[in-house]
């Protein structure tokens, strides 16, 4: 199967979610008129990023009002639609940062950000569970940001099934670690990220879509926009017959805490 997937690059006003999602939906709407099927949008594309100590005040229910709102996107486009949100947990003031999955057929599913970063830590509960989802256009892992440093997190996802990656970053860096999880489990991976500047945190961009052999078939620079590239799901695969990584991983050895001693 070929389609198109796209990477939304957005600038966010911090604690707008109004001004925030319109600007979401204008821009999903600019990669559906591409031809997109897959549409990645960035971390916390709703409320901003640094909200810090005042997180907790914008988490909302999974389904709730944003992932409403991305539903009816993926309904009116015909596609799937993947960014991440403030959840809101069972105990109060602890909120979750949840990477959401919708479709034409509603919530497909949702994970949230098990390495957190440094503050995040203040603010967060950490998840803790790595599922793909099956979907019309293949099985589909979820990270967020500082997911794609660990290499067990994407690994999971793999031996689980998982085909593409989906990544919505808030990053001052996107670099060679992408590449790596797409080579390391020859899967394709579509990273979008923020731009501009919240306090003392400046988005870089560089989103990118990366395919299964770590070739970058498309790059943001530092401005607002959309990266699109084609996937196809044979080379998936194909990758996997000829590189064969996924077949030699000795889960009985690496997953063995002795092993590490």
């Amino acid at each position: 199967m070929r389609f198109i997937a796209a990477a939304v690059q957005m600038e966010c006003e911090l604690g707008r979610l109004g001004d925030n999602l319109a600007r979401a939906e204008s821009l999903v709407a600019a990669a559906c008129a591409r031809g997109a099927r897959l549409v990645v949008l960035p971390e916390l594309f709703g409320t901003g990023y640094r909200l810090d100590e005042d997180y907790h005040k914008h988490a909302e229910p999974v389904p709730g009002p944003t992932t409403d709102f991305m539903t009816c996107l993926a309904v009116k486009h015909g596609v799937y639609l993947a960014g991440s949100v403030i959840e809101e947990s069972v105990m109060r003031g602890v909120p979750y940062n949840t990477e959401v999955l919708v479709g034409p057929e509603g919530l497909v599913g949702k994970q949230s950000k098990i390495a957190l970063y440094h503050r995040e830590k203040l603010y967060f509960a950490p998840g803790d569970t790595a599922v793909p989802f099956e979907t019309a256009l293949g099985r589909i892992g979820l990270m967020i940001c500082r997911d794609i440093r660990f290499g067990e997190i994407a690994r999971a996802l793999a031996l689980k099934g998982a085909e593409i990656f989906v990544v919505s970053y808030a990053a001052g860096l996107i670099d060679i670690a992408t590449q790596a999880r797409a080579v390391d489990n020859t899967a394709y991976l579509i990273a979008a990220n923020r731009v501009g500047q919240e306090l003392d945190t400046k988005f870089c961009g560089d989103s990118r879509i990366i395919d299964p052999y770590g070739r970058v078939l498309a790059e943001a620079g530092s401005e607002e926009g959309i990266v699109t590239a084609e996937l196809d799901t044979a080379v998936i695969g194909e990758a996997r017959q000829r590189r064969r990584y996924l077949q030699d991983y000795r889960a009985s050895l690496f997953l063995n805490p002795g092993f590490y001693r």
